[in-house]
């Protein structure tokens, strides 16, 4: 009995040592699989690019490599500006020098616009201004009717207004600089003679505008200075006693109106 006692506990310990062996292999076993997969996954890191690191540094905050301001300032735009105008006014025109001390008249000037904004700060004026004057003298046929008819484009740029006083900013200033074509015709009814001049010239000034309604009406009011040279500029046809002895014509336009503005 002692010897089957002896050889049954004998073989326990062998099963139970066999076991611990397995168990042994196989941790051994899942160990060496891991790492080797850890290395694995470390060689294919190695081989593919790293990302991109776009934290904020003074070197990412400045122009394209942030547009999140940009495209908040044109959705503001957008939704909240004005886009395009119509305008119709009334006003006067004038001329200084020379030519002022001639010609006679400027009212009505009538006067046509359309306004496209750009940005709150710039917009493009395209308009058509038809004025009115005249002179008298006898040594050149009598009295003169003179039209001129200006075709013009000018660049406005509206003052930011956000940090000055309400009365300013209700004002709502802004300047402008423009190129245009002058027609000047100037006919003679004595003489059945009409005499057409064609000519470019530029322009700047300044206006405010003043809502009548937000965003749909306005009441606008500037007043330009013309730089344009004609053929009769420098003329001393006028150097006779009817027209003062004027030597020639030289001389700056200036005109002054007022519109009522229609947006959307």
């Amino acid at each position: 009995m002692r010897e089957c006692t002896s050889t049954s506990d004998s073989s326990r310990r062998g099963g139970r040592g066999s076991r611990l062996a397995a168990l042994g292999a196989l941790a051994l076993l899942l160990q060496t699989h891991s790492a080797l997969a850890n290395d694995r996954a470390s060689s294919d890191r190695s081989q593919q690019p790293e990302e991109e690191d776009y934290t904020s540094t003074p070197f990412t905050e400045y122009g394209e490599f942030n547009e999140e301001t940009q495209e908040a300032e044109d959705m503001k735009f957008y939704q909240s500006a004005r886009l395009f105008a119509v305008q119709l006014g009334l006003g006067m025109s004038g001329a200084t020098g020379n030519r002022g001390r001639l010609w006679e008249g400027g009212f009505p000037m009538i006067d046509f616009r359309t306004v496209y904004w750009f940005t709150f700060n710039f917009a493009l004026d395209l308009d058509l201004t038809s004025m009115k004057h005249g002179y008298s003298v006898p040594e050149l046929g009598g009295h003169t009717d003179v039209s001129l008819l200006v075709l013009g484009a000018n660049l406005r740029y509206y003052l930011d207004t956000r940090d000055a006083s309400a009365p300013i900013a209700f004002a709502n200033p802004f300047l402008q600089l423009g190129i245009g074509s002058y027609t000047l015709t100037q006919t003679t009814p004595s003489e059945n003679t009409t005499d057409r001049d064609t000519s470019f010239g530029i322009s700047a000034g300044a206006g405010l505008e003043f809502a009548i309604k937000p965003k749909s009406t306005y009441l606008s009011v500037d007043a330009r200075i013309h730089s344009v040279t004609f053929n009769d500029t420098h003329s001393t046809s006028y150097n006779v006693a009817g027209a003062g002895y004027l030597p020639d014509l030289t001389g700056l336009f200036y005109t002054f109106g007022a519109n009522l503005m229609f947006t959307w």
